[in-house]
């Protein structure tokens, strides 16, 4: 399957809309591919993970943690008790973590028999900086983020309970079946999709 049938086929069944374009690759990153997907319900950062690294022992259950740290680093902040009131933006950790569906972070495509793993994220315009452009104050500002996240001290409690073991996580992700989606995942006529981070729910 082309990447651009990929993408669409992502779009159609996690309802992120009707692609308006031919998405085009994100620069930066070398194990994964990342997309710019506009559709007529936004703007999305599709990474479609790379089928060979995903085949390794504990790849789902490395990226379904990495997703849920930053989920619960993004929502840090926002809650953090100072004792002077509830901290809203002055001590908010900006992590964007990948956006949920049905209560998952990773999503899959089945592929001529090949699990196709995916991340959507939502699209933010921003540019890379490198020297010489990078200054003190951009040391300050990441010093602070790294202090921020090592206050927030994060428990397992926080990030939520996973199978003990990888093989225990893949039958989540049953993929056969050419029309079929994984488990949970399976769509209704009116998809509920959640935001992470945010406590959005979005119904088409």
């Amino acid at each position: 399957m082309q990447t651009q049938d990929t993408l669409t086929s992502l779009c159609e069944k996690y309802c992120l809309g009707k692609m308006q374009e031919e998405a085009l690759p994100a620069e930066g990153g070398l194990l994964h591919r990342m997309y710019h997907v506009v559709t007529d319900r936004g703007a999305y950062a599709v990474k479609l993970l790379n089928p060979d690294i995903m085949k390794r022992p504990a790849a789902l259950r490395n990226m379904t943690t990495s997703e849920r740290i930053a989920e619960a680093m993004a929502a840090y902040g926002q809650k953090e008790d100072t004792g002077f009131g509830t901290s809203q933006s002055g001590d908010a950790i900006p992590a964007v973590p990948a956006l949920k569906f049905q209560g998952r972070h990773v999503l899959v495509l089945k592929e001529d028999d090949v699990p196709q793993y995916a991340l959507v994220y939502p699209w933010l315009e921003a540019r890379s900086l490198f020297a010489p452009d990078i200054g003190v104050t951009h040391c300050r500002r990441v010093g602070r983020i790294l202090g921020l996240i090592h206050h927030a001290d994060l428990q397992p409690k926080e990030i939520g309970e996973l199978p003990a073991k990888e093989e225990e996580m893949r039958p989540l992700y049953d993929w056969q079946g050419s029309n079929r989606l994984p488990g949970a995942l399976i769509m209704k006529p009116c998809c509920r999709i959640c935001s992470a981070g945010t406590g959005r729910q979005w119904t088409p």
